[in-house]
Protein backbone atom coordinates (compact mmCIF):
# COMPACT_ATOMS: atom_id res chain seq x y z
CA UNK A 1 0.00 0.00 0.00
CA UNK A 2 2.80 2.41 0.88
CA UNK A 3 4.62 1.78 -2.41
CA UNK A 4 1.39 2.51 -4.31
CA UNK A 5 1.10 5.83 -2.49
CA UNK A 6 4.73 6.69 -3.32
CA UNK A 7 4.14 5.85 -6.98
CA UNK A 8 0.97 7.97 -7.14
CA UNK A 9 2.71 10.92 -5.48
CA UNK A 10 5.62 10.64 -7.91
CA UNK A 11 3.26 10.60 -10.89
CA UNK A 12 1.34 13.61 -9.55
CA UNK A 13 4.50 15.65 -8.98
CA UNK A 14 5.89 14.72 -12.39
CA UNK A 15 2.68 15.76 -14.15
CA UNK A 16 2.43 18.94 -12.11
CA UNK A 17 5.95 20.01 -13.17
CA UNK A 18 5.48 18.91 -16.79
CA UNK A 19 2.17 20.73 -17.16
CA UNK A 20 3.23 23.92 -15.38
CA UNK A 21 2.85 26.91 -17.65
CA UNK A 22 5.26 29.84 -17.68
CA UNK A 23 4.04 32.98 -15.94
CA UNK A 24 3.47 36.17 -17.91
CA UNK A 25 5.64 39.11 -16.92
CA UNK A 26 3.83 42.05 -15.30
CA UNK A 27 6.45 44.19 -13.60
CA UNK A 28 7.22 47.84 -13.05
CA UNK A 29 10.89 47.00 -12.45
CA UNK A 30 13.29 46.19 -15.30
CA UNK A 31 14.00 42.47 -15.61
CA UNK A 32 17.38 40.96 -16.48
CA UNK A 33 16.79 37.65 -18.24
CA UNK A 34 18.13 35.19 -20.80
CA UNK A 35 16.16 34.57 -23.98
CA UNK A 36 15.09 30.95 -24.34
CA UNK A 37 12.99 31.24 -27.50
CA UNK A 38 10.56 33.42 -29.42
CA UNK A 39 6.98 32.28 -30.00
CA UNK A 40 5.33 34.67 -32.46
CA UNK A 41 5.69 38.06 -30.78
CA UNK A 42 6.15 36.61 -27.29
CA UNK A 43 9.55 36.07 -25.69
CA UNK A 44 10.11 33.08 -23.43
CA UNK A 45 12.83 34.04 -20.95
CA UNK A 46 14.43 32.83 -17.74
CA UNK A 47 15.44 35.30 -15.04
CA UNK A 48 17.88 32.75 -13.60
CA UNK A 49 19.17 29.31 -14.51
CA UNK A 50 16.97 27.66 -11.88
CA UNK A 51 14.05 30.06 -11.97
CA UNK A 52 10.73 29.60 -13.75
CA UNK A 53 10.29 30.50 -17.39
CA UNK A 54 8.50 33.78 -18.01
CA UNK A 55 6.43 34.86 -21.02
CA UNK A 56 7.05 38.44 -22.18
CA UNK A 57 4.47 39.66 -24.70
CA UNK A 58 5.61 42.33 -27.16
CA UNK A 59 3.66 44.45 -29.63
CA UNK A 60 4.22 46.96 -32.41
CA UNK A 61 5.14 49.66 -29.85
CA UNK A 62 7.91 47.59 -28.24
CA UNK A 63 11.37 49.02 -29.03
CA UNK A 64 14.25 46.59 -29.47
CA UNK A 65 17.98 47.23 -29.36
CA UNK A 66 20.95 44.93 -29.88
CA UNK A 67 24.31 45.98 -28.47
CA UNK A 68 23.06 49.57 -28.25
CA UNK A 69 21.81 49.74 -31.85
CA UNK A 70 18.19 49.77 -33.01
CA UNK A 71 16.99 46.24 -33.79
CA UNK A 72 13.92 44.13 -34.58
CA UNK A 73 12.36 41.19 -32.79
CA UNK A 74 13.76 38.91 -35.53
CA UNK A 75 17.32 40.00 -34.60
CA UNK A 76 17.08 38.36 -31.18
CA UNK A 77 18.54 34.88 -30.69
CA UNK A 78 18.26 32.31 -27.88
CA UNK A 79 20.94 32.74 -25.26
CA UNK A 80 21.04 36.54 -25.50
CA UNK A 81 20.98 38.51 -22.26
CA UNK A 82 18.01 40.90 -22.13
CA UNK A 83 16.97 43.90 -20.09
CA UNK A 84 13.17 44.12 -20.33
CA UNK A 85 11.26 47.25 -19.34
CA UNK A 86 7.49 47.40 -19.00
CA UNK A 87 5.21 50.40 -18.54
CA UNK A 88 1.73 49.80 -17.13
CA UNK A 89 2.04 46.06 -17.85
CA UNK A 90 3.09 46.53 -21.49
CA UNK A 91 6.56 45.65 -22.74
CA UNK A 92 8.03 48.89 -24.08
CA UNK A 93 11.75 48.20 -24.36
CA UNK A 94 13.92 45.12 -24.82
CA UNK A 95 17.67 45.71 -24.75
CA UNK A 96 19.66 42.70 -25.94
CA UNK A 97 23.35 41.87 -25.81
CA UNK A 98 24.80 39.44 -28.34
CA UNK A 99 26.12 36.17 -27.03
CA UNK A 100 29.90 36.33 -27.02
CA UNK A 101 31.77 33.17 -27.87
CA UNK A 102 34.15 31.87 -25.23
CA UNK A 103 37.76 31.54 -26.30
Amino acid sequence: MRSLLVILCTIFLTLNVALAKPKTLHSSKPLNATLIKIEGTTLLVAASSKGPEILVPTDEKTQFSLDGMSAKLADLMPGMKLLITQVEGLTRQVEANAVKEKK
